[in-house]
């Protein structure tokens, strides 16, 4: 009665440990393009006789001097007596929300974070 059905799980599984093969096979390949896209930039650079900065300078890389934001504490806002939640005209901020917007933000967070 259920010989179709083990056939069907036997088949299954043989083919899942193809696959799991194939994709062993298919991440060393990806390694493999990787290492072998760095060795010919290497190379054409160093044909090139420039630096990486100058490469990177001829490709519109631009290095920006990164500084670390402000620091503000929870303690500075209540010592300046205003609502952290409002803003300085007394109105609620555009991010801020209530409960049920917060909830349909979250699902729609889920969907764009979806891998399709």
């Amino acid at each position: 009665m259920f010989e179709k059905l083990r056939k069907y799980r036997a088949d299954r599984e043989r083919y899942m440990k193809k696959i799991e093969e194939f994709q062993k096979k298919v991440d060393a390949l990806d390694a493999n393009i990787r290492s072998e896209e760095a060795t010919a930039i290497v190379g054409v650079i160093n044909l090139l006789q420039i630096t990486p900065e100058k490469a990177a300078e001829r490709l519109g890389y631009i290095e920006e001097e990164r500084k670390p934001a402000p620091k503000k504490s929870a303690a500075s806002d209540k010592n300046s007596g205003k609502d952290p939640a409002k803003s300085s005209d007394g109105k609620e901020p555009v991010g801020s929300t209530d409960a049920a917007e917060n909830k349909d933000n979250k699902f729609e967070g889920d969907v764009l974070n979806e891998v399709f």
